[in-house]
């Protein structure tokens, strides 16, 4: 079976059609081979799984992932009967130009990804010697803690700081299979390409993105710092005194779910993640609206209130279920993020006269317009470690200092003109 499935790869190979794809968001063109190995076909009669690759990169992942755009995507030669706990492939790679194939072979035990290690010496040499070395040593070129057969994988051999994160042997050998791609790009000057959407990190002691992971916890000790501030210098009678302690305790949440996501990115924390991004998005623009119409009826306010609850709920509702907008994420927040700048950009403008301190509060909106830049200028990371967005997380905690000063002066303020309101009608 092995044979035939590479005579057929050998006739294929042979074509001349010639075709574009995208390699990692840039346009290549592609050679007969790669457009055998990325519109191949496999034995679904077998269970075979989806699989997708970057560059020289294959992961294994659920079917609906495979629909994802600009990737390359390979097709393996699988073998093995159906059900079968290890299956062996054999992956050949073509050199631009040339005829030069490199032998390569990978066990996979459920999703679990191979490392494969082209090699100089192996230049040149014909599909029977491959195709015998890849059945005589399926699990050579495996580098992560598994037997030489790639049935098991030692849970012991991992340093406590992996087994703890939940690293497990798919992970090491994606992580590892992440920077042979990186080295193969480079080694060709190709661009840096990203995995999943993300640029490749070095981890620190089983943290994916260490930057980022530290910076969000320097933004939850901003906050910690701030309300502290606040419950110190501010009398607890004051208007909107609670509104600001249920803005720090949506905000702590959501720096601690972004802590826990760039740590180790699974399909919960990214959720939590995201949702709770937006938890703060909305929150700062339920607040804005309380502190501007703080004055209307009571059944207004509560109008608002349900609103907003219901609006986040069924959004939590809508990004949990099925596959995961990104891109209705994104447009809903920057939406309601620029919406609630320009409001407060244009209250603070208005009453900068009669309320000084509220130059704070422009200088907040206009600095946090200028970090987002950070955001849209998508790089890769300086020294593996410090991207555009763990930068933009950096970034924003001075700004939530600032923007607390804010707030601690005009509760102080709105307390003061409470007083003097009370104090005229006594008189």
């Amino acid at each position: 079976m092995a044979t035939r499935r590479l005579d057929e790869f050998e006739s294929c190979r042979r074509t001349r059609e010639r075709s574009t794809i995208y390699a990692v968001g840039s346009q290549r063109e592609e050679t007969p081979t790669r457009h055998l190995l990325r519109h191949g076909r496999r034995n679904h009669d077998r269970g075979a799984r989806s699989s997708r690759a970057f560059g020289f990169l294959n992961l294994t992942q659920e079917r609906e992932e495979e629909k994802d755009a600009m990737r390359c995507k390979f097709n393996w030669l699988r073998y093995g009967p159906a059900g079968s706990n290890v299956i062996h492939a054999q992956i050949l790679y073509r050199e631009q130009f040339t005829d030069v194939y490199f032998p390569g072979a990978t066990v996979e035990r459920h999703r679990m990804i191979g490392k494969v290690h082209p090699r100089t010496e192996d230049r040149g040499r014909n599909r029977s010697q491959m195709l015998e070395e890849v059945e005589a040593n399926p699990g050579t070129t495996m580098r992560t803690p598994s037997t030489s057969d790639g049935l098991h994988f030692i849970e012991d051999q991992r340093p406590i700081y992996l087994s703890s994160l939940q690293w497990s042997c798919e992970d090491e050998c994606r992580y590892e299979c992440m920077w042979s791609t990186v080295a193969a790009f480079h080694h060709r000057n190709w661009r840096t390409p990203q995995f999943y959407g993300k640029w490749p990190f070095i981890r620190f002691f089983g943290i994916q993105e260490p930057a980022s992971a530290f910076f969000s916890l320097l933004n939850f000790y901003a906050h910690v710092k701030m309300i502290k501030r606040f419950r110190k210098e501010v009398p607890s009678d004051s208007p909107l005194y609670w509104l600001w302690h249920y803005f720090c305790f949506i905000s702590l949440n959501a720096w601690l779910w972004s802590t826990i996501f760039h740590t180790r990115d699974f399909p919960i924390t990214e959720l939590m993640d995201y949702v709770c991004a937006f938890s703060v998005v909305l929150m700062s623009c339920y607040c804005m609206i309380i502190r501007l119409c703080r004055n209307a009826p009571k059944f207004i306010l509560v109008t608002i209130t349900t609103f907003f609850v219901a609006f986040l709920a069924n959004h939590v509702a809508y990004l949990g279920m099925g596959r995961f907008d990104y891109g209705y994420n994104m447009q809903l927040n920057v939406f309601i993020g620029t919406f609630t700048a320009i409001c407060w950009f244009g209250w603070s403008t208005y009453n900068r006269i009669r309320q000084p301190y509220v130059w704070k509060c422009a200088v907040f909106v206009a600095l946090g317009g200028l970090v987002m830049l950070l955001e849209i200028m998508d790089r890769p990371p300086f020294f593996w470690t410090f991207d555009c967005h763990s930068l933009w997380h950096l970034s924003t905690a001075p700004l939530i200092c600032l923007f607390y000063s804010f707030v601690i002066d005009d509760c102080k303020y709105l307390h003061k003109l409470e007083q003097q309101t009370e104090t005229k009608k006594l008189s």
